[in-house]
C-alpha cells in the first residue's frame, strides 16, 4: 500500500481476525483494515489539521486536533463516528488506551493528561 501524501504517523491495532493500522497526514486520515479477505482503505478527517490518532480497548479510533476530537467505531470494516468533542484543549502529541475498555487519554504538548470515557 502507497499514498501520495506525506504520512505524519502510523499507528496498529490488531485482534485476533482484523489488523487496522490508521495513518495521518498534515490534512485528514486514512484507514486500512486488512484480515483474511484482504485489504481496504478509507480516507476520512479530511478538515483536520495536523491529527493525532490512536486506539483504544475496543479498536475504537480516536482523532484528536488542537481543540477537538473525534471518535470511531472501526468493527465491521466501516468507520462510524461515535462521539465528538470541540471543547478546547491543548494540542495533543498523543492518543492513548486508557483503563477501562471505553476510555481514552489525550497527552497535550504541555504534559497534561486527560481521559475521556465514551457514552
Amino acid at each position: 500500500m502507497s499514498f501520495s501524501l506525506d504520512i505524519r504517523s502510523l499507528t496498529c491495532w490488531g485482534s485476533r481476525t482484523q489488523t487496522r493500522v490508521a495513518a495521518t497526514f498534515p490534512h485528514g486520515c486514512a484507514l486500512v483494515w486488512h484480515d483474511s479477505s484482504g485489504c481496504s482503505t478509507e480516507f476520512f478527517a479530511s478538515g483536520v489539521s495536523n491529527p493525532t490518532v490512536g486506539f483504544n480497548r475496543l479498536g475504537d479510533l480516536v482523532v484528536a486536533s488542537a481543540g477537538a476530537f473525534q471518535v470511531y467505531s472501526t468493527r465491521n470494516r466501516r468507520l462510524t463516528l461515535v462521539a465528538e468533542s470541540s471543547r478546547a484543549y491543548s494540542e495533543p502529541i498523543a492518543v492513548l488506551p486508557a483503563p477501562s475498555f471505553d476510555q481514552f487519554a489525550l497527552v497535550s504538548d504541555s504534559g497534561q493528561v486527560k481521559v475521556f470515557e465514551l457514552p
